[in-house]
């Protein structure tokens, strides 16, 4: 199956965790904030649970007897309560019509209990017929409800039960399994609470997709051609410039060895040409100085050496083969790298199911926000104290503050208010702030009995953390489509100017519902935020998601291509480097040499640098040039003088044995000013020197 579909289905878990964990907390912060402010007696206490929210049920009970002492609505199950409770506990108890009933207790001050039943709605999820998508709350004790359509067959009920067990010993992952012709994912993950460690219940996602469309793409031709490529490659440089290199290396060794007799080969590269063609013009040169000794040769003038035209350059051959290679690696991105890739049916419903999770989990949280600012200066009987506590409890808020009649704040917990201060509204609920500052003000508003209001500005960065809920990039858009917040870079109340977005969000708006915008770029998904607290304003959320980002298969192959591509282009780049630098640079400067060679200049020294081919050349036309100047008698066996290339040489004349009667030994013995310490050893055998 496609791995969107996997990435998108574990995304979507994680955000129906977060979004779960988020409520669970959210009645045991009811709770608290009901607990606050003392009680005379417990049926009083209860009568202040309706004003935070709908408890189907509640319980005042002695802490160690667990002996009731008062009780509203509907009875509390407390044998699903641990045996002790010091802070908060939280116990699932049942799971039925798509609801999650929860047991929150927390301890009181006087060692009493406070224990409340509540229903929590299941996220839902649209049945696409491409997905058959469900998901599935598991409990400790293993009870189940799965709110899709479909019955699943036995090899999914069997990934079900193995990732439920798994998710309740607080694991998380994936499973994969057949499912008739179809493959089935199954994503499990933990509901966890850094605040309740009581709660043990994990979420299950099923999704059922088909296999991944065939991409019409054979990796065979391309392969075939880049092997033809990079055999022509290898042909053309060795018939160019290596075997014709080794060849004049050996008929270069043959004639500096003494043998002028045989030709030298001549080359169809120019630079290999102008080198054997100075090699040759030695041999013809001196061959004719051994035909009739005493022969003066002219400088300058060439013997022998054939007139032909100097040819093509070898840089050339390494050129045309690295630029082979380039071709290749060029032809590749473009015919398969601008190919559209078509996105399947189960992956657009699985990111439009995951962007309508993540758009529920805002309306929700604003309305949470709104529901803790009324609670708190409802129920507390000093609103300051309350106003602190939910400022410390709600990482939403990034500012929390009572005003007056006219707007100007008063009380404040958090950072500095960017509320501009007017009139407060009249009714409660959320707004938009006027102003058009660098952030959008976005705030929640209670109208205090005595006058005034009580105003809690939310922090755009945790709503940003919700937007990141939904697949690719998320705006938060006001009625007129202005940015509000975003998961990307974004200007503050910018406006959507890119086409496909803006008929994502209209058609959202014509149809109150989630609508996808698929097209060869990117997938759009929009809907109009009209639950809640911000029935009201209209607002937009919409997210896209690049089809490049999605793991499609004909993705897979463009991103390896371009990868092969790549290091094609690197190889045929370091092809041209490498001959360039080392072959056709050192060859160039040696067939310059040879020129001055062949035009007369026999007193520059050729010194070797390199031990290869061409140094051996080199080499060899030294010894030529040596050839030149003194005779053949430099050729063959004779070794190179001594020492330094910088050093003055200085030829000796042969001492005959005989000179004078006087031994070398003798001789040198008596030019020397010897010292006593030191001793000579005389020779027996005759030296003779060049």
């Amino acid at each position: 199956m496609p791995r969107a579909v996997a990435e998108s289905q574990h995304q979507l878990v994680a955000g129906v965790v977060a979004s779960l964990s988020a409520t669970i907390n959210q009645g045991a912060s009811d709770l608290q904030v009901a607990a606050a402010a003392p009680a005379p007696t417990a049926e009083e206490l209860l009568l202040r649970l309706p004003k935070l929210r709908q408890w189907h049920g509640a319980v005042v009970m002695d802490g160690r007897t667990r002996a009731l002492l008062a009780s509203t609505g509907e009875q509390v199950p407390v044998e699903v309560l641990p045996p002790a409770i010091v802070d908060v506990a939280v116990a699932p108890v049942s799971v039925a019509d798509g609801f999650l009933r929860t047991v929150t207790a927390i301890a009181l001050p006087d060692n009493r209990l406070l224990a409340a039943t509540s229903r929590v709605a299941l996220p839902k999820v649209e049945a696409h017929s491409e997905l058959r998508q469900a998901l599935t709350f598991t409990t400790a004790s293993g009870q189940v409800v799965a709110s899709g359509r479909d019955e699943p067959d036995h090899t999914v009920r069997s990934l079900v039960a193995h990732a439920g067990a798994a998710a309740a010993r607080g694991e998380h992952g994936t499973l994969y399994g057949a499912s008739g012709p179809e493959h089935a994912v199954v994503t499990y993950a933990p509901v966890r609470s850094t605040e309740l460690d009581s709660l043990v219940l994990g979420a299950v996602g099923i999704a059922h997709a088909a296999a991944s469309p065939t991409t019409g793409f054979d990796g065979a031709l391309p392969a075939a051609l880049l092997v033809v490529v990079a055999i022509s490659g290898f042909v053309l440089i060795n018939r160019t410039l290596v075997a014709p290199l080794k060849r004049v290396r050996h008929d270069a060794i043959r004639v500096a060895d003494g043998d002028l007799d045989t030709r030298v080969s001549t080359p169809r590269a120019a630079e290999l040409r102008r080198v054997a063609d100075a090699v040759e013009h030695c041999r013809v040169t001196m061959k004719a100085t051994l035909v009739r000794p005493g022969t003066a040769v002219r400088r300058g003038r060439r013997r022998g050496p054939r007139a032909r035209k100097r040819g093509m350059s070898a840089g050339f051959a390494v050129l045309l083969a690295s630029l082979a290679v380039v071709a290749w690696a060029a032809g590749c991105v473009l015919v398969i790298g601008d190919r559209a890739v078509a996105v399947p049916q189960s992956v657009a419903a699985s990111l439009h199911n995951q962007t309508a999770m993540a758009a529920t989990a805002v309306q929700r949280s604003f309305t949470s926000g709104l529901t803790d600012l009324k609670a708190a200066v409802t129920v507390a009987a000093v609103p300051e104290a309350a106003l602190k506590e939910l400022h410390a409890t709600q990482e939403r808020y990034r500012s929390v503050y009572l005003v007056d009649e006219t707007g100007r704040p008063g009380y404040r917990v958090g950072r500095e208010p960017l509320r501009t201060q007017t009139v407060p509204p009249a009714f409660e609920g959320v707004r938009q702030d006027e102003s058009r500052g660098r952030v959008a003000v976005l705030y929640a508003h209670v109208p205090l009995p005595g006058g005034g209001a009580a105003i809690g500005e939310f922090d755009v960065d945790r709503v940003a953390d919700l937007l990141r809920r939904a697949p690719g990039e998320v705006r938060l858009l006001d009625a007129e489509m202005h940015t509000l917040v975003a998961t990307g870079g974004y200007v503050a109340f910018e406006k959507v100017t890119v086409a496909r977005v803006r008929r994502g969000v209209t058609e959202a708006r014509d149809k109150d519902a989630v609508v996808r915008v698929v097209d060869d770029t990117a997938v759009v998904t929009a809907t109009t935020l009209r639950q809640g607290a911000l029935g009201r304003l209209a607002w937009s959320f919409v997210a896209e998601k690049p089809v490049a980002d999605l793991a499609l298969t004909g993705n897979t192959v463009r991103d390896r291509t371009l990868v092969v591509a790549l290091i094609a282009l690197l190889l045929g780049l370091l092809l041209l480097g490498w001959h360039h630098f080392l072959v056709i640079r050192p060859l160039r400067a040696l067939a310059g040499q040879a020129d001055r060679l062949v035009a007369g200049d026999r007193s520059t020294v050729l010194f070797s640098r390199r031990h290869d081919e061409i140094g051996t050349i080199t080499s060899c036309l030294e010894i030529c040039r040596q050839g030149l100047v003194d005779g053949v008698g430099r050729l063959g066996d004779v070794r190179r003088p001594a020492g330094n290339a910088s050093e003055e040489t200085t030829l000796f004349q042969r001492i005959e044995d005989d000179l004078g009667k006087t031994t070398l030994f003798e001789r040198i013995e008596g030019d020397l000013d010897l010292d006593k310490t030191v001793q000579f050893q005389r020779c027996e055998t005759r030296v003779g020197l060049r």
